[in-house]
């Protein structure tokens, strides 16, 4: 073999090693990433996205944002649970889905109950206003605030969409949720 052959053959060789080194990379990165954005509670997220019509790539990214899949997680504002819900809003909600008896706080600990309840109140945010930004506020900050920031030309400058979120923690909040959304979108597409 000549001297020119050799110098191929090492550089092919050295290829084929940076090839299958940059692939262990990428999977890696895929791998973490993954498990920065997982879809825990996969079957009752697509159970509830089906039945109240809402994305699940939006509904893991409020969980991830709320609770980071946590559903023990407690607020300083006492909001409970994966989709963090205060008790009050549980109550709302009960009244809206007719469940029976009336189910106290210590049902939003469980996961079944949480997701859908948190799932069911993005539907009616949802159908009441245009805007993912809008009903990101509405989530966070409640309706009364979403409300009022749309009818303030400061705040709204077509009654529809918030386009300048006064509070700072509820402008984290959305901008959170949407990265992560984002995300999700990127990292499982067709199997959301």
């Amino acid at each position: 073999m000549t001297k020119g052959m050799k110098r191929l053959c090492k550089g092919i060789c050295l290829l084929l090693v940076l090839a299958v080194v940059g692939i262990g990379i990428y999977q890696a990165y895929f791998f973490f990433l993954k498990k920065a954005y997982p879809m825990e509670y996969q079957d009752i997220v697509t159970q509830q996205a089906e039945k109240y019509q809402v994305e699940p790539a939006l509904i893991y990214a409020v969980i991830r944002s709320e609770s980071n899949f946590r559903p023990e997680v407690e607020s300083s504002a006492g909001a409970i649970g994966l989709m963090q819900l205060t008790p009050e809003t549980f109550e709302w909600l009960q009244t809206k889905i007719n469940t029976g008896e009336p189910m106290d706080k210590s049902a939003l600990a469980d996961p079944t109950i949480n997701i859908e309840y948190g799932v069911y109140l993005l539907s009616l945010l949802s159908s009441r206003y245009d805007s993912e930004i809008t009903i990101l506020c509405a989530y966070n900050a409640g309706m009364g605030n979403a409300d009022r920031w749309l009818q303030d030309t400061e705040t709204s400058s077509d009654g529809k969409t918030i386009t300048a979120i006064p509070y700072p923690e509820t402008k984290s909040y959305v901008d959170r949720v949407l990265q992560s959304k984002e995300m999700y979108q990127k990292l499982y597409g067709d199997q959301l």
